[in-house]
């Protein structure tokens, strides 16, 4: 599978904030608050979807299933984080998975990312079945390693949702079970 992303599919900045940096720094938390207001209006109209998302995995987990959620880069970072947030102990349903592994958490292996069978065999050594529910995060909606993931818990007839900011072409053939987009770019990068 290929990974040529492009800039526009990349984490990218928004255009109306390439002067951020120049700005006093109350105008700089008003243009911030203002992105954060749009953001509350767009997960406003996704609470269905959200609402929806939670109670297959509530379901998923009262059958004993677990909710592993997937991630390359940023995506896998904050998935280890809502998962290590949950119970620190780790003594939960949740699993959290970043391309490349733990060492990827602390420092970026773009060439994990880029491995679509290791996406696969990551879920293959948890023993990943289809009483488990898979969510995957991913920017691009392309990561290689994201999709061979989902690939193998499609195999298996799992429950899947991905939050992305892009459209997956193969939502349909895949019954992807959920889809919710993050709206608009980062206001900042870093």
């Amino acid at each position: 599978m290929s990974s040529s992303l492009t800039a526009s599919m990349q984490a990218r900045r928004h255009p109306e904030t390439t002067h951020i940096d120049r700005l006093a720094t109350a105008d700089m938390l008003a243009m911030l608050h203002q992105d954060d207001k749009q953001i509350s209006e767009a997960v406003g109209a996704c609470l269905p979807d959200i609402a929806r998302l939670i109670d297959i995995a509530t379901a998923t987990i009262s059958r004993g299933g677990r909710l592993v959620i997937i991630g390359a880069g940023a995506s896998g970072r904050t998935a280890i984080e809502a998962v290590s947030d949950y119970s620190p102990e780790g003594k939960h349903a949740l699993v959290g998975l970043i391309a490349g592994g733990q060492t990827a958490a602390m420092a970026e292996r773009e060439t994990a990312a880029n491995n679509y069978d290791l996406g696969a065999f990551e879920l293959q050594s948890l023993d990943f079945s289809n009483r488990d529910m898979l969510l995957a995060l991913t920017v691009s909606g392309k990561t290689p390693w994201v999709w061979g993931a989902m690939r193998h818990a499609w195999s298996l007839g799992a429950p899947i949702a991905v939050i992305t900011s892009s459209r997956p072409a193969r939502r349909r053939s895949w019954r992807i079970s959920l889809l919710l987009r993050r709206p608009g770019r980062r206001r900042w990068r870093g």
